[in-house]
């Protein structure tokens, strides 16, 4: 992933912009320049797994279809900025899946495994209209966070969400900053995913 810092104008404020690539060692992938998500053939029983990148302002719940793999975010230094690395399993057999980063020490990431809770009905007095999920409830939302970066039994047409939270640091220099996030689904071959950027206009 790389980062800019924007200068001179707005010197307190970070661009990130991000998509999901495929490595060399990523075998059985699907990848197109249309907006959507990465697939990635697992090789068994003709299934896939597709990876997608969301904001934090976006819920990711156990039926949610695929995003896009590319997320433009801003920061401002001396704060935070969180984003999710997302997968949904297209297979018969349970899923293992894996999330770390690389390269980013400066910016101190934080990797959580985003948890469900049950929720049984809709927000009562509140229109659909301003309720996000409605297609999803009753039913397992996503709440708690919890300190996994390797996960264990993602079901058949299960989606599920890594939380990333990088803190941008007061002193950051404006310029280029690069660092890779990994996503990896382990079904007898394992497939590395990384999020990079790709350079546009000069903000």
């Amino acid at each position: 992933m790389q980062t800019y810092f924007i200068n001179p104008i707005f010197r307190a404020v970070v661009a990130i912009a991000l998509c999901l690539t495929l490595t060399e060692n990523c075998s059985f992938a699907i990848e197109n320049d249309k907006p959507g998500p990465l697939v990635v053939q697992t090789g068994k029983d003709d299934g896939c797994v597709y990876f997608w990148l969301e904001t934090s302002l976006k819920r990711v719940f156990p039926h949610s279809q695929p995003g896009n793999a590319h997320l433009r975010l801003l920061a401002a230094r001396n704060g935070k900025i969180a984003f999710q690395a997302c997968l949904k399993s297209h297979q018969l057999g349970e899923l293992t899946a894996e999330c770390r980063v690389e390269g980013a020490e400066g910016f101190k990431p934080r990797i959580r495994y985003v948890g469900f809770v049950p929720m049984h009905h809709l927000t009562p007095n509140t229109a659909l209209s301003e309720l996000d999920g409605v297609d999803q409830l009753p039913g397992l939302v996503p709440d708690p966070l919890f300190p996994f970066t390797k996960v264990t039994s993602i079901g058949p047409g299960e989606s599920r969400s890594f939380w990333i939270t990088l803190n941008i640091p007061a002193d950051a220099k404006p310029g280029l900053h690069e660092f890779k996030v990994h996503l990896s689904s382990n079904n007898g071959k394992q497939s590395w995913i990384c999020l990079y950027n790709w350079k546009s206009a000069n903000w």
